[in-house]
C-alpha cells in the first residue's frame, strides 16, 4: 500500500512538474492527500490543504475547490469552517448538488438532522432525477421518525430506479411504521 501511495503521489507531482498551470494536477494531488488524511495519516491534511489552495489559485471560480476544503475542515472537526467553505462553493455555483450533499453530511455529523434534511431537500429540487439523493433524504427522515416523509422519498427513489433494493427495503420499513402492512410486505416480496 505504501508503494502504491508513493507511486500515486510521485505520478501526480510529475504531472504538476510537466504542467504547473493546470489546476487539475494540484486538485488530484489534494484528493490523494485528502484520502490519506481521512485515514489519519500524519501531515496529509496539511498537504491536502496546500494542494487544494494551489488548485484554487489556478481556478478561482471553480466551486469544487472550496467544497474540497470544506471536506478537509470536516475531517479536522472544524464544522463552522466546513459550512463557510460550502457557502463559498454555493456562491460560485448555486445549483451545486455535491455542495448540498456535503452540507447535509456536516449537519448530520453535528446532530442537526433538520439542517441535513433541508440540505438534501434542496439537492433533490436541483437534481430531481437522482435516486440516491431521494434515498438519502428518506434515510434522514426515517431516522428522524418522519415515516410519512421517508416513505415519500423512498417511493420517489424506487420510481426512478425500480430495482433499488435498499430503497425498497426502507420503503417497506416505512410502510410498516405507518401501519401499511400489506404495502410493506409487497416491498419485501419485490426485493425477494
Amino acid at each position: 500500500l505504501q508503494g502504491a501511495v508513493s507511486n500515486t503521489i510521485a505520478g501526480v507531482q510529475n504531472a504538476i512538474a510537466w504542467n504547473p498551470k493546470n489546476f487539475e494536477n494540484y486538485f488530484a494531488l489534494g484528493r490523494v492527500y485528502e484520502i490519506l488524511a481521512s485515514n489519519g495519516l500524519e501531515g496529509a491534511l496539511e498537504n491536502s490543504v496546500a494542494s487544494y489552495t494551489e488548485a484554487g489559485l489556478r481556478s478561482p471560480n471553480n466551486p469544487a475547490v472550496p467544497l474540497a476544503l470544506a471536506r478537509l475542515d470536516a475531517i479536522a472537526g472544524d464544522f463552522d469552517g466546513a459550512r463557510e467553505n460550502i457557502n463559498k462553493s454555493l456562491s460560485l455555483k448555486g445549483n451545486y448538488t455535491d455542495a448540498y450533499f456535503t452540507l447535509a453530511q456536516v449537519e448530520a455529523s453535528t446532530n442537526n438532522i433538520g439542517g441535513a434534511i433541508q440540505s438534501v431537500e434542496a439537492a433533490t429540487i436541483l437534481d430531481s432525477q437522482n435516486a440516491s439523493l431521494f434515498f438519502q433524504l428518506g434515510l434522514l427522515k426515517y431516522n428522524n421518525k418522519d415515516f410519512r416523509g421517508a416513505a415519500a422519498a423512498f417511493e420517489r427513489s424506487v420510481v426512478l430506479v425500480p430495482d433499488y433494493a435498499n430503497a425498497r427495503y426502507f420503503l417497506g420499513l416505512s410502510y410498516e411504521r405507518l401501519d401499511r402492512v400489506d404495502d410493506a410486505i409487497a416491498q419485501f416480496e419485490e426485493i425477494q
